[in-house]
């Protein structure tokens, strides 16, 4: 998957660059006869997404309709830090973890600051395809020990939600996913199931601005969050459905490929995220269950 970083050289050559390799393609504008007016015919002709994709060289511009076609890379793209130990606010992450072999993992501080709308940034995204939740907590255990340096402070704080399958028994030895997760440190709690509440949830953030309507509600860190950027940039898309009539021809899912597994695990980083929104949390602590510890009630830090 390539980068947006797209560059258009004097000799109109666009390039790109991503994680495996290089392309190299020649815009039309090299051609002299293809002028300004030219353009201008040819593309009252074209669907917009197909000149974007075909006649500019955009890789990233995807076929089918766009779950997300409010997602402007411009607004909801940044690079930021992830939390200090004196930040305040609540660190929430989703995992799509249940009945699969390509779990992913989302994870997201909601930022708190007094007299401040709340913002939710999402750090980083891990996925990984073919491989068991068995082989995968460690995984998401070592990244995040990797790329976030106060992750010792924060690491008994974060509210971590997942996939309701996770709680289904599955495998020779019957084990749930979130027992699986439990004996790496991680105690997943079930989330929501259907679908558009999940989605909605994210149009919601995508749609809300904050700080006197000049920042998003949400922001995702573009270097640790490329497949999900690249998914709410029209990769994550609904397809029409062929060979198929009446009832399941209405049904209006979005494909599963690449990009959704990521995108399942943002939606039920989202539904909670949501819940901390507004900073009343920071005057009156909620408190949650921490499995592992007699189910004493631990206080969520806002510090």
């Amino acid at each position: 998957m390539f980068s947006e970083e797209r560059v258009l050289t004097p000799g109109q050559v666009v390039k790109w660059q991503g994680g495996k390799g290089r392309v190299l393609s020649i815009h039309y504008a090299a051609d002299p006869a293809k002028d300004a007016e030219w353009a201008a015919r040819v593309r009252a002709q074209m669907p917009d997404r197909e000149w974007q994709r075909e006649m500019e060289g955009y890789v990233n511009v995807f076929d089918g309709e766009p779950v997300y076609p409010m997602y402007e890379p411009k607004y909801h793209e940044a690079r930021f830090d992830w939390p200090k130990s004196n930040a305040r606010g609540v660190v929430v992450a989703g995992w799509d973890c249940g009945v699969t072999i390509n779990p992913a993992f989302v994870i997201g501080f909601v930022s708190q600051n007094h007299g401040e709308p709340s913002q939710l940034q999402v750090l980083a995204e891990l996925s990984f395809s073919g491989m068991s939740m068995e082989q995968f907590a460690p995984k998401v255990e070592e990244f995040l020990v990797k790329h976030w340096p106060h992750y010792s402070f924060w690491r008994e704080l974060i509210i971590h939600v997942g996939d309701p399958t996770g709680a289904s028994r599955q495998g020779a030895t019957g084990e749930t996913a979130f027992k699986v997760a439990k004996r790496h440190g991680f105690f997943i709690r079930q989330s929501v199931a259907p679908l558009n509440p999940r989605i909605s949830c994210v149009t919601r953030f995508l749609m809300k601005w904050v700080v006197d309507e000049e920042a998003p509600a949400i922001v995702f860190n573009r270097p640790l969050c490329t497949v999900l950027c690249e998914g709410l940039a029209g990769g994550y898309s609904y397809r029409k459905k062929t060979g198929v009539v009446g009832y399941a021809q209405s049904l209006r899912l979005p494909d599963k490929n690449g990009y959704s597994h990521v995108q399942d695990a943002l939606q039920y980083l989202c539904l909670e995220a949501e819940k901390h929104l507004g900073g009343k949390a920071i005057h009156e602590p909620i408190t949650r269950l921490s499995p592992g510890r007699n189910s004493a009630r631990v206080p969520i830090r806002y510090v």
